[in-house]
């Protein structure tokens, strides 16, 4: 069984005004031009949309406070198999992450399974994603993706988590 306690909301359970956490919605009802934020990072020029959008409760892990996040394309053509996962809060924080479904992920099915059970989310509205690190060895360059602590995405609720997951044979450091 998943631990997922310590990733449950530290708001109280009732609906007064400072227990509502803004939705995806709220978040951008009060942006200029036509909902949409422009953000510049290292990467380069980006511009999301509500609808590029996801809101992350409990943020990620080291940053609980950030909550909005938008998935975007890369600018690079070589890389369209990976995405974009950048706070709408902070433009400098930013993730490369390589998307999968319920279906052909690098979690065992079982594990994927349990995560939707947990999680409530269906196999059609699953989406995973994983945090890539590219690393220049020098001559090389040399990619790896977390495994053991993947994004966990609702895409019908446009909502996400990561979860530490707790089994060790998921490598932090998985190549690719």
């Amino acid at each position: 069984m998943l631990e997922h306690d310590m990733y449950k909301s530290e708001h109280p359970t009732t609906e007064d005004e400072s227990s509502v956490v803004p939705t995806v919605e709220t978040y951008f009802e009060n942006m200029p031009d036509n909902n949409k934020i422009q953000i510049k990072n290292q990467l380069g020029e980006f511009e999301f949309s509500a609808d590029q959008s996801l809101m992350f409760e409990n943020g990620l892990v080291g940053f609980q406070d950030v909550k909005q996040f938008g998935l975007g394309n890369l600018p690079y053509d070589n890389m369209e198999q990976f995405k974009l996962l950048q706070s709408l809060e902070v433009p400098e924080l930013s993730f490369i992450v390589l998307p999968m479904g319920a279906e052909g992920s690098a979690l065992e099915d079982s594990d994927v399974e349990e995560l939707m059970s947990t999680f409530g989310i269906s196999k059609e509205n699953l989406a995973l994603l994983f945090i890539v690190t590219i690393r220049n060895m020098g001559e090389s360059i040399k990619m790896t993706m977390n495994l053991r602590a993947p994004i966990i995405l609702d895409m019908s609720r446009r909502t996400g988590r990561q979860f530490i997951l707790p089994n060790q044979k998921y490598s932090v450091q998985h190549e690719l």
